[in-house]
């Protein structure tokens, strides 16, 4: 059985117009059916006990089976978002390792170029990459 405080509001949502609805119907039915206040009275009575049984099992099990769609709903999304994240998480280190990697080899080629121009006795005017201006 769902017990939340969503779901109670939701019962007595559902509950009073089902009553309501049902009590004119009953109304109605007991005036159109008896001729005096004890008959119609009766026959009022007679009529309602069903509208109050059966509005109050359709809103219990309506609001029950909206409560269950509801929590199960959340539990995926909650399911589905943490899913997410961790894909998020293990693509952000991966994108960075693999930024990491690239940097490295850009900077190692920049500075085999830089070394072998200095071993030839070549002046090396190419800018380090990424704006580096520490060279070793």
């Amino acid at each position: 059985m769902v017990t939340d405080e969503r779901v109670n509001g939701w019962y007595l949502a559902v509950f009073f117009p089902l009553m309501i609805v049902g009590t004119v119907a009953a109304a109605f039915g007991a005036v159109t059916e008896a001729d005096g206040w004890l008959p119609t009275l009766l026959v009022f009575f007679r009529l309602e006990a069903p509208v109050a049984v059966g509005s109050t099992g359709l809103a219990f099990s309506g609001v029950q089976l909206g409560g269950l769609i509801v929590f199960w709903l959340e539990a995926a999304l909650k399911k589905r978002d943490e899913e997410r994240q961790k894909l998020r998480a293990a693509a952000l280190a991966e994108g960075r390792e693999q930024g990491r990697t690239e940097a490295y080899a850009a900077i190692a080629a920049w500075d085999a170029r830089r070394r072998a121009a200095e071993a030839q006795g070549n002046e090396f005017n190419e800018p380090p990459p990424y704006g580096n201006s520490a060279a070793s």
